[in-house]
């Protein structure tokens, strides 16, 4: 039977083990050697009062805005993206409303993978790369997803704003060392003050 057809669990256990499998591979193949695309604007910044913007972190927010609202359009907008965001919410209904549910999924997970290799391609402009990198962006996008209520796009959109604005005030303020520590007390504590998420249902389109 198709994982998918198997509990929430069973499938983030088998997502998370596939992702062991793929790190190895690569670590076996290519080395875990950290690399960096060298570009020549890599290093390039512009000013803004006494606000320094590095080029490539700009044009990786530009890209990623844009995509999020060519994305989000495409789920409001399109009998695909409706077709999309039903079979999320009850599968079962959508197959008896004659949504081909095996034509969702594949459609998803090409999106999905798309979007992965946009970001990985930003990514790797100004961050090494090496077959680890995933995780420490898999975590702030899971904190992100559960902040901003499950199955809530938006909210989770929303929620990785804040969590990035949070990062960097950190590391401003206080330290790179707990640039990440304060995103996951601020998630520890909306699991026990909120657990519903930040948003609740009330960002859903």
């Amino acid at each position: 039977m198709p994982i998918i057809e198997h509990p929430v669990s069973a499938q983030t256990l088998m997502t998370l083990g596939l992702l062991l499998v793929i790190q190895n591979v690569v670590i076996m193949v290519w080395s875990a050697d950290p690399r960096q695309v060298v570009t020549d604007y890599a290093k390039l910044t512009f000013t803004y009062g006494d606000l320094y913007i590095p080029l490539p972190r700009f044009l990786a927010f530009v890209v990623a805005m844009t995509l999020s609202g060519i994305l989000h359009l495409f789920l409001t907008r399109t009998d695909s993206g409706t077709a999309i965001r039903a079979t999320a919410q009850d599968s079962e209904t959508a197959k008896v409303l004659g949504i081909d549910v095996n034509k969702v999924y594949a459609l998803s997970f090409g999106l999905g993978t798309a979007c992965a290799a946009v970001a990985g391609n930003l990514v790797s402009i100004y961050y090494p790369i090496d077959p680890f990198v995933g995780d420490t962006f898999l975590i702030m996008a899971f904190i992100a997803i559960v902040l901003g209520s499950m199955g809530n796009y938006v909210g989770a959109f929303i929620a990785g704003l804040i969590l990035g604005v949070v990062e960097i005030f950190t590391a401003f303020v206080l330290s790179s060392l707990l640039r990440q520590v304060v995103p996951l007390i601020i998630f520890l504590l909306v699991l026990l003050l909120k657990p519903e998420g930040l948003f609740g249902g009330r960002l859903r389109e």
